[in-house]
């Protein structure tokens, strides 16, 4: 499995989910802050340092899994926001990992409050994915 459809793989999945309104394309979760007509809640995907094992096969993909909404100007909002953004992402991870074939053992979950093009709470997920390679080689 290639990191385009890693990416795209999360993205189609988050856009299933209820609570996912947009995702963002660029990887960069900062984008955010120009976004004057973000559809919150977000998703997006930036990524981390990979790695392959040339001898064995397989590549690991370290990702951050975003998911954004917007906070009610006194946070009254903020720790229901963080609960559904790790149900969310916890969601988003099962399905892809059902979905492909690709090992994902453990995923940290971090919260946060971050001012965006609004103020915002959410949470982000650190995953490794271990994807194998097929036996035949692509050319490019």
């Amino acid at each position: 499995m290639t990191l385009q459809e890693i990416i795209n793989g999360f993205n189609e999945i988050s856009v299933k989910q209820p609570n996912v309104n947009q995702y963002i394309k660029s990887g960069n979760i900062y984008d955010l802050s120009s976004d004057r007509n973000a559809k919150f809640s977000v998703f997006c995907v930036t990524q981390g340092t990979h790695t392959a094992n040339i001898v064995e096969g397989y590549t690991t993909y370290n990702l951050f899994l975003y998911y954004v909404d917007r906070l009610k100007s006194d946070e009254s909002n903020k720790i229901e926001i963080q609960s559904v953004a790790l149900e969310v992402l916890k969601n988003i991870v099962r399905t892809f990992r059902n979905k492909y074939d690709v090992d994902i053992d453990t995923v940290d979950f971090d919260v946060f409050t971050e001012r965006f093009s609004e103020l915002c709470a959410g949470a982000y997920a650190t995953i490794s994915i271990v994807a194998y390679e097929d036996n035949c080689l692509e050319e490019y």
